[in-house]
């Protein structure tokens, strides 16, 4: 196993516990800003006020992104709450993630070419995959296919996607392209692995 697999697994190892923290010492503040501000907890008396610091110090970033998006100051606390514990779920998955495909790679080089040739071979389809992933949901939610967060996987499934969409029927406004290119990816990667072997 390569070295930096034995960071990965300490700084994840430190990570969980400390999201765990992070998160419950923000709910903890999250929840005496809503008891302070709905009347059940004074909001003169003592912990109200020795929290206050800390609460705007954690709730002021959020507090002004909301009242800039139109939102409601109340709600910044647990907005906040919810980053930090989601933002930190989704870094110890990524962390995860990179530590497999390191570890992968690293099984993969010493195997030989074959077992790289592979590695490479997932790893284009896990990317084809993602980026169809990412155009469906952009369709959802009104992306555009120019915008920095959508446009990438416009322009790695157009190529793909165009000529299955000459070949099926039209169904009205329901595009099943992508269904089908998905399955055709994961029945192309099944017939191109089993090849190397």
């Amino acid at each position: 196993m390569p070295p930096l697999v034995e960071v990965f697994d300490v700084v994840i190892g430190l990570l969980r516990p400390a999201v765990f923290v992070a998160t419950a010492a923000t709910a903890v503040l999250a929840g005496t800003a809503w008891a302070a501000r709905t009347g059940r907890l004074s909001p003169f008396g003592g912990l109200a006020r020795a929290l206050r610091p800390s609460q705007q110090r954690v709730f002021g970033p959020m507090e002004r992104r909301l009242v800039r998006a139109g939102g409601m100051p109340g709600h910044a606390p647990w907005w906040t709450v919810a980053v930090v514990g989601l933002g930190g779920l989704l870094l110890i998955s990524v962390l995860g993630f990179l530590r497999d495909q390191i570890a992968m790679a690293g099984l993969a080089f010493a195997m030989g070419g074959r077992a790289l040739i592979g590695v490479l071979l997932r790893w284009t389809f896990a990317l084809l995959n993602v980026a169809l992933f990412v155009r469906v949901i952009g369709s959802w939610v009104g992306g555009s296919p120019y915008s920095k967060w959508f446009g990438w996987a416009y322009r790695l499934t157009e190529p793909l996607l165009a000529p299955i969409r000459q070949l099926l029927p039209s169904l009205g406004p329901i595009d099943i392209s992508p269904l089908v290119l998905y399955f055709g990816l994961q029945l192309l990667e099944s017939v191109l692995l089993r090849a190397l072997r």
